[in-house]
């Protein structure tokens, strides 16, 4: 993951340029390029460091266009400067609710034969690895946090050949192999530049990322570049202000050891008529610490995946409400400021005392139930100086602007998970959830497409990287499945590596309208049972809710995962038929059930065979109690399981859990009570679908 360690506008940048004007030097030119992308920036850089420290608390600051860079303004002692952060908790929130759903990744076959849908399902199953295994849910928070604080920001990948070890293809696949594997990062809009000029970012000719680190740091990553005495020289981000390396400090988790900072440059340019094998390079002060050929199989585009909340007209770049609602922020500061000085005068008010009486007054004390004699001549009694109070609409200019900046930035009651108290739809809820979510669906919509194009990159790299030699392993699992190991190699992709992700499975939701929509649709019978009412819900903690009620779907769950690894599974008379081959059938709708050999899937269908067979003979032998002794059957009617000689191939299903749920007042009662039109917990979810469940005799 890249260090938030950003370079600022650097108050050298003119001197700079006019010293290596001319110079041919590799170094120079890439140097020169670097500081022609940063003045195209300079706008783009400011606003992200001005959202940056006001998201932090620091709120009471100016931008130096001369120098660059940020400062704290001067203090007044007697005055105040009141913060109050209404930017942070809003942006918590939003951040939040667009880290709801974990990324998931559809690789579409090129063609409809075997062939191709197997590298396909094979491409998923290692997107679904690439996920887990490099914390793409870590590098994905802090995109979002780097996007809403500058309007853009940027992920990219790059090949490590040192950084794994994979088996090889010999009998056992034990012996280990020094392969390499990608690694991806994310950036904020002050650590990198693409060619000036250009509509397309990702299909730029080149891009440079920088990263400022102290040069002891530096040193240590290229050790054999400089002598044993020597540290690589701060550059122009040596003169930043105190406070500015206070906010870089912040971003390395408090180290203090920011006087000088020295930027890291890694230059890629594609193949192109210029530079047909294109080149990676690496810059330090004026030094090439490493130069190597375009590394990656695509030649058409960059190894680079922007990420723009709001786009700006004609700039590659785009924009952040937090910019627009950073003045709001500023007033209400200025505003509670007022009213606290207000405050301080009127708690320390002052006393009038006639002339004649100011002798009399150096012998006040402050204790308590103490006589003040006064001079009656003087026809006038000490009394305090009332302050003049404050008009009505002064006090209420602090929620007035702390309005606006919620609707600036589309955070209110229904996004921090509490339902508006005049609204009891679940559709009602729902309309106002969308509102909300206005300026995170924008966002949304952006980082799907750009996490899909960083999967395919990554594909697209393993394809090449790996497709002779030794079969890679990667694990990956499901809920409710043991780990799989999947063991492959580059050729088994057949050109599948175009990844995406559904923007619908990681769109935002509202907990507390998804919860009143599902009683909405209980109560009038579009949906008829606990297993489609959790799941509309989509309560916290739900995904695991019917495993710990029901121990068939945790039993056939355990039997999968048996089944991925070729062991042999056995129905027992005791178990819920039912159950088992619900469970069953949809596993052979997953990735891994068609990754499993033509001897797996056989031996799958048979034991749902055993269990379908089970379960008639079940049924046949209630039928049978049932005419012997009436006492336990029920009267014949229309419900009675039909005779043994008139049954389907398979028995019908039930849902998981049971039969359906009862419907009407009864059904409407056992869905309210307390918290579920709220925020819930994973505990409490479980807690109230459990008892949900009880209630309805599941």
């Amino acid at each position: 993951m890249a260090v938030d360690s950003s370079p600022s506008i650097p108050s050298g940048a003119n001197t700079f340029e006019a010293a290596y004007q001319g110079k041919e030097s590799m170094a120079g030119e890439i140097r020169q390029k670097y500081w022609d992308g940063v003045q195209g920036l300079r706008t783009e850089m400011r606003d992200y460091w001005l959202n940056h420290a006001f998201l932090h608390g620091y709120q009471w600051l100016y931008w130096s266009e001369h120098n660059g860079r940020l400062d704290e303004m001067p203090t007044d002692p007697e005055r105040v400067q009141a913060t109050v952060n209404r930017l942070w908790p809003n942006t918590r929130t939003i951040i939040s609710t667009l880290m709801q759903r974990e990324l998931s990744f559809e690789v579409p076959p090129n063609a409809a034969d075997d062939s191709h849908m197997r590298g396909a399902r094979l491409a998923e199953t290692i997107a679904r690895a690439v996920h887990h295994d490099h914390n793409w849910e870590n590098i994905r928070e802090n995109m979002y946090y780097a996007v809403w604080k500058g309007g853009t920001a940027a992920m990219c990948v790059d090949w490590d050949d040192t950084s794994v070890e994979i088996l090889s293809d010999d009998t056992q696949g034990t012996s280990p192999l020094g392969e390499g594997d990608t690694y991806e990062e994310w950036l904020n809009i002050t650590q990198f530049v693409v060619e000036p000029g250009v509509r397309e970012p990702e299909k730029a000719r080149y891009w440079i990322k920088a990263v400022a680190l102290p040069p002891t740091e530096v040193k240590a990553m290229f050790p054999d570049v400089w002598e044993d005495d020597d540290i690589p020289p701060a550059d122009a981000t040596a003169g930043l202000a105190p406070f500015h390396r206070k906010l870089m400090s912040y971003d390395r988790g408090g180290d203090s050891d920011l006087t000088a900072l020295t930027l890291v440059m890694t230059y890629y340019e594609r193949p192109n008529n210029e530079c047909p094998e294109g080149k990676v390079v690496r810059v330090v002060d004026q030094k090439i610490v490493f130069e190597s050929e375009w590394p990656f199989p695509f030649k058409n585009k960059l190894n680079l995946v922007v990420v723009r909340e709001t786009l700006r007209e004609n700039r590659w770049t785009g924009d952040t409400v937090l910019t627009a609602a950073r003045p709001i922020q500023t007033l209400l500061n200025v505003s509670w400021s007022s009213i606290a000085e207000h405050m301080k005068l009127a708690g320390n008010a002052r006393l009038l005392v006639p002339m004649s009486s100011i002798e009399m007054m150096q012998s006040l004390t402050d204790l308590p139930g103490e006589v003040v004699p006064y001079n009656d001549s003087a026809q006038m009694k000490p009394e305090y100086l009332s302050p003049p109070q404050m008009p009505g609409w002064w006090i209420q200019q602090p929620d007035k602007l702390a309005n606006e900046i919620d609707d600036i930035m589309g955070v209110h009651d229904i996004s921090r998970g509490s339902a508006p108290a005049n609204i009891e739809s679940g559709f009602g809820l729902t309309i106002l959830a969308e509102k909300d979510n206005t300026p995170v669906n924008r966002l949304t919509k952006e980082a799907s497409g750009a996490f899909g194009r960083l999967m395919s990159l990554v594909l697209e790299i393993y394809e090449d990287k790996t497709m002779t030699g030794a079969k890679r392993k990667s694990t990956v699992s499901i809920p409710g499945n043991a780990p799989i190991d999947v063991r492959w190699s580059g050729k088994d992709l057949r050109g599948q590596t175009t990844a995406r992700v559904p923007q619908d499975a990681i769109l935002p939701r509202s907990r507390a309208a998804q919860m009143e929509m599902a009683k909405d649709m209980l109560a009038s019978g579009l949906i008829e049972n606990i297993t489609d009412f959790i799941a509309i819900a989509d309560l916290p903690g739900s995904r695991d809710i019917l495993t710990v009620t029901s121990p068939d779907v945790d039993r056939a769950r355990r039997e999968n995962s048996h089944f991925g690894v070729g062991r042999q599974a056995l129905p027992y008379p005791w178990d819920k038929h039912d159950v088992h081959i619900a469970e069953h059938n949809k596993y052979r709708k997953t990735i891994d059930f068609d990754m499993l050999s033509d001897e797996d899937k056989k031996m799958i269908e048979e034991h749902i065979k055993s269990h379908e067979v089970l379960a008639a003979e079940e049924i046949g032998s209630q039928r049978m109690k049932s005419n012997l002794d009436p006492a336990l059957g029920m009267a014949p009617n229309a419900d009675e399981a039909p005779p043994l000689e008139a049954l389907p191939a398979g028995p019908p299903m039930a849902p998981v859990g049971g039969g359906p749920v009862p419907m009407g007042p009864a059904g409407q009662e056992a869905l309210s009570g307390p918290g579920l039109g709220g925020e819930v917990t994973p505990e409490q979810g479980a807690s109230e679908i459990m008892s949900l469940m009880s209630q309805m005799g599941q």
